[in-house]
């Protein structure tokens, strides 16, 4: 598996560990702890199948549910984040994704379970650009390259451990997915208020209320503040009119539709083939392990080449790992 610090030789050749403040790294970890526990996702069409008997089509249907919320979170996040703060927004979200988390063992009805996926992915949601806004706070923009890859790291490294531990709940006994996974939001949480300061692009909204309660924000931060360009004000209208993020943004829905499906079909296709969960939660942990061993020799082996060549190769390469036919295993009947 990759160490630190060859990620950060790959990441940046100015940029070091030492250059990262101290609050990063609790963000990090919180970052990591939420991979960790995302345990629902991934089996939620098992559950949805085995315990609530439903059909594989219409638990595809229900999942979506969670796609929907999670498409909108992405807004809302970000406008309370700017709006009321980074840190009661995230730490706001996250909880209330621990109680819907809690309720949707007991839903009975696919009208209720839809509804409450679609909140829990409006809640969960919000911690994605939440924390990317916070990553750039709290970090210098010479170094900011190097966070980012640090935290993609972060969600392989918890995407690797996190499926394996899912599969053995979901084995024993499935409801305990959703309690693991409020658990894991919990204590992320917890670290959140514990260790990470309060932050804002422009300064002046997180320093203001610091001074009011007699405190000054820490020296890595302040200084990240200050390197920070200001903040341009614009909506949605400015993001539309730029042709080639949308153009870019339409190419990585389909491209998304498709992947989504190893979290959806895939799990449902194994079961079927006779595979225990286990075995499903041991492929996705495989999937998160060999994407922290080959993250920086690929980004080494095509950083030289135009990143939209890289885009469509990687495109084309996810579908030919989908259309490959799974093969039955040997102790699974056969018709």
């Amino acid at each position: 598996m990759a160490t630190a610090p060859s990620l950060s030789e790959a990441a940046s050749t100015s940029s070091r560990l030492r250059d990262l403040p101290g609050p990063f790294w609790w963000l990090w970890l919180v970052r990591l702890i939420i991979m960790v526990g995302h345990f629902v996702v991934p089996f939620m069409t098992i559950f949805l199948t085995s315990e609530v008997g439903l059909t594989a089509g219409s638990a595809g249907l229900v999942v979506a549910a969670f796609g929907v919320g999670v498409v909108v979170s992405g807004l809302v996040g970000g406008v309370l984040a700017d709006r009321i703060g980074r840190k009661i927004t995230l730490v706001g979200s996250q909880l209330l994704s621990v109680v819907v988390l809690l309720f949707i063992p007991a839903a009975e009805g696919p009208l209720l379970i839809s509804g409450l996926l679609a909140l829990y992915g409006l809640f969960n949601g919000c911690s994605y650009p939440v924390i990317a806004t916070m990553i750039g706070d709290l970090v210098e923009p010479a170094h900011r390259r190097l966070a980012f890859n640090y935290n993609y790291w972060a969600v392989n490294l918890g995407y690797a451990i996190g499926p394996l531990l899912a599969g053995f709940m979901a084995d024993s006994r499935i409801e305990l997915i959703f309690y693991g996974q409020a658990a894991m939001l919990t204590a992320s949480m917890a670290v959140l208020v514990a260790k990470v300061p309060d932050s804002n692009a422009a300064g002046a909204v997180a320093g203001k209320r610091r001074r009011r309660r007699g405190q000054e924000p820490d020296a890595s931060m302040r200084v990240s503040i200050q390197n920070s360009p200001p903040v341009e004000k614009g909506g949605l209208r400015q993001v539309l009119r730029d042709r080639t993020f949308i153009t870019f943004g339409l190419v990585m829905l389909i491209y998304s539709i498709v992947y989504v499906q190893s979290t959806t079909t895939l799990p449902l296709v194994m079961a079927e083939q006779g595979f225990p969960s286990s075995a499903y939660g041991l492929l996705l942990t495989l999937n998160g392990v060999l994407l922290c061993i080959l993250q920086i020799p690929t980004a080494r082996l095509f950083g030289r080449l135009p990143r939209n060549v890289c885009v469509a190769l990687f495109i084309l390469v996810t579908a030919l790992g989908w259309g490959s036919r799974p093969r039955r295993p040997p102790w699974s009947s056969t018709s």
